[in-house]
């Protein structure tokens, strides 16, 4: 089982917002030359892709892509002619990049240039408007017409004379560029510099700083057509930056020599009174805000010299500002960690790039991903003959429908956007699929198996795909490279879970042929004997104590688990047909799960009070995730050491009292109302189809062997 970690913080008296920082800090560049000016931006399909510029290349902007479950190789974008300075990222609704940046030798004499992505290379840079003098400090936005909108600081005079404006040029996607720009600020006799924009409907909303001793922060729109005046909001401040909610509301966040980060508002037409969202010293530099699905974050340097950190706070739109939180610990020195920008995903993820001191002391570009979202409960999914694949949100009751019936499901986070996937088998469709979350798209991962489960099995922080294949063995599919990997001889039954502690999942599974339910540790490779005979395996954290227990259910006597450190077994109900485990109510120890048909199908046995619920009618086959929201693959999977069968009898659906019932309201129920997700039949694109990697059992199948493949006994530790 995958553990992450998790901050609760508290954004109103009814509103619990949870920020999991859940995966490591990636050095995007890790070049012994400077790396400068990094933009990031995520499209539809969780693809991720962040840009900078390796400054002694010379000036050359280099990317990587993130997509399919992996990073790309860092490659130069060809398509920078001197110098790469302030680029930006924007993304339309098909899921294209675009990227502007201002290119040329130094302040005496740049261009504005703009490029998108094609899905494999960048394509011809267009420059945007001929400078005779100096044009940067760039910004972009997409319209909600997929309309790409440019400004920047145009200079009219050589440099070490003050005159310029903040411009702004606008144009179909696939359209030219007009020939002249637009001047929002004509201000000739001052300098205005560092613009931001955002655009909505046609309209097009622009601040920046103006002036000198103190800067100001000016505003002014473009609405029904026309420029309006200008407007100073702020009488000292620095780099702007500024979004846009639903309803057109303006959202801006600045920097100040006062070591603070701040926020104004503009809503229903009446500025707010400004607001400091720093904790602590925030140097004057670089900040970021992004909004999406009326949630905002903001983000910036904070911190003091050699002891910098990327901090961000967040908020629903109409609540106010969490407590600001660390993102990640960035040292460096005084001009060491700056240019920190954020976006945010369809998901409620928020990808955060920056520029810090890495390899050889020099700058390099590094990235993070913190998830937000509503709770930390998984939810219960399971297969219905005849109904479909459907999971229950363990917040509201609510039932979801992601697929048609399959034999057996499971879940797990595969593509690692913090959200699990289902996974199931569909003889039908000829074998084991994968229904990834970041974008709603099957794909086919293997020949029908006879049992499956996902787990993190290799220690990458990602879960994968644990199968076992009638006359081929038990294998998992690593995620990331998709290497098959040969890890036992076939098992009638598998599960998953780390019972040693080191943070990669250990193989469990039941040989009969061995003499029960074994255990190989992926600590040592070795393999342990548990020699019971086991109807249903499974594994979670029962007791709470971090580290994942065995459980399991013996026909005729009941559904035990056993904490792997003790070896103390508890039982805790009568014997199931299927059983799971999953933290239902959020108490950060796992429920039991069951299918107790006689009893009338799904229970949970809530560990936070000891009592029963009926969830709903019997399945063909259940496990939980965390089906909606999240940053952390739950899907409970493993089996128990049963060898020592001793603890306190506990009653089980049917000899008890205590407990409610909600059956009604789930698949087969009276009341049965439930959403319906897109895509619900596991079909690939025909690209998908071409590109197809065989499993086991299938022509073309190769594999990687690890040692050790046959149970078998050794000396037993004591238990």
């Amino acid at each position: 089982m995958i553990t992450k970690k998790y901050l609760l913080l508290c954004l109103s008296l009814t509103i619990l917002i949870n920020i999991s920082i859940y995966a490591d800090i990636i050095n995007l560049s890790q070049s012994d030359v400077k790396s400068e000016w990094p933009a990031i931006a995520v499209n539809s399909t969780g693809e991720i892709m962040v840009v900078w510029t390796e400054w002694e290349s010379p000036g050359q902007m280099y990317y990587r892509i993130f997509k399919n479950g992996q990073w790309s190789d860092m490659t130069s974008s060809q398509i920078v002619s001197q110098w790469a300075w302030s680029n930006q990222l924007a993304v339309d609704s098909y899921g294209t990049f675009h990227v502007s940046y201002a290119d040329g030798y130094g302040s005496h004499g740049r261009d504005i240039y703009y490029s998108y992505y094609t899905g494999s290379n960048w394509a011809t840079a267009e420059r945007i408007y001929y400078s005779p003098y100096n044009s940067a400090w760039n910004k972009m936005d997409i319209d909600t017409n997929n309309d790409i909108h440019v400004i920047w600081y145009h200079s009219h005079v050589p440099k070490g004379q003050i005159s310029s404006d903040i411009v702004t040029m606008g144009k179909t996607r696939m359209g030219d560029w007009p020939s002249n720009y637009e001047n929002i600020s004509n201000s000739v006799s001052l300098e205005s510099i560092h613009p931001a924009i955002s655009v909505r409907n046609g309209n097009i909303y622009s601040s920046w700083m103006e002036g000198a001793n103190p800067r100001k922060i000016y505003f002014c729109e473009k609405t029904g057509g026309s420029w309006k005046t200008p407007q100073e909001i702020v009488g000292s401040g620095y780099y702007p930056d500024m979004d846009l909610d639903t309803s057109g509301n303006v959202h801006i966040v600045y920097s100040n020599w006062g070591g603070n980060f701040y926020y104004i508002s503009r809503e229903n037409g009446t500025w707010s009174t400004t607001e400091v969202l720093s904790n602590g010293n925030a140097p004057l530099q670089f900040g970021d805000i992004k909004h999406k699905n009326n949630i905002f974050f903001a983000t910036w340097i904070q911190g003091s010299d050699e002891n910098w950190s990327v901090y961000t706070t967040a908020k629903i739109l109409g609540e106010e500002w969490m407590t600001p939180l660390k993102v990640a610990d960035a040292p460096g020195g005084s001009d060491g960690n700056k240019h920190v920008q954020v976006f945010i995903d369809s998901n409620n993820c928020a990808h955060f790039v920056w520029e810090g001191i890495g390899v050889g002391g020099e700058h390099d570009i590094f990235y993070e991903k913190v998830s937000l979202f509503e709770a930390t409960k998984t939810d219960l999914l399971g297969t219905w003959d005849g109904q479909g694949v459907f999971y229950r949100n363990s917040d509201t009751g609510s039932w979801v429908k992601i697929a048609i019936p399959a034999e057996l499901v499971a879940s797990g986070d595969l593509d690692g956007d913090g959200i699990d996937d289902l996974l199931g088998i569909w003889s039908g469709q000829e074998g084991v699929w994968v229904k990834y979350s970041s974008t709603g798209s099957w794909k086919r991962l293997s020949s029908t198996a006879t049992d499956i489960t996902t787990g993190d099995m290799n220690g990458d922080g990602r879960a994968d795909l644990l199968g076992s294949w009638n006359g081929q063995g038990v294998y998992y599919k690593d995620s990331i490279s998709g290497t098959w990997v040969k890890m036992a001889s076939f098992a009638d039954m598998i599960a998953s879970g780390d019972l040693d502690g080191d943070g990669t999942d250990d193989l469990i599974g039941l040989w009969p042929a061995q003499g029960g339910v074994w255990v190989k540790f992926s600590t040592t490779g070795a393999w342990e004997n548990l020699p019971v005979m086991a109807s249903n395996i499974a594994s979670g954290d029962m007791n709470g104590d971090g580290r994942d227990d065995l459980l399991g259910t013996l026909d005729g006597d009941g559904v035990y688990y056993i904490d792997p450190v003790s070896y103390t077994a508890v039982k805790m109900a009568n014997p199931a047909d299927l059983i799971a485990a999953g933290d239902l109510d959020g108490d950060g120890i796992d429920d039991l799960l069951g299918v107790w048909p006689d009893q009338g199908g799904i229970w949970v046995k809530y560990s936070s009070t000891g009592t029963w619920e009926h969830l709903t009618f019997t399945a063909r086959d259940i496990d939980a995730g965390k089906m909606r929201g999240g940053a952390w693959s739950a899907g409970a999977e493993g089996l128990t050491n049963l060898l020592t069968l001793s603890g306190e009898y506990t009653e089980g659906p049917g000899n008890i009292d205590n407990y409610q019932d909600i059956s009604s309201e789930g698949p087969g129920g009276w009341n049965f109302v439930f959403q319906t997700e897109n895509n619900l039949i596991p079909q690939e694109k025909e690209s998908d189809q071409k590109m197809k990697t065989p499993g086991p059992g299938e022509p073309g199948f190769r594999c990687v062997e690890q040692r050790n493949l046959v149970p078998h006994k050794r000396k037993m530790r004591k238990k």
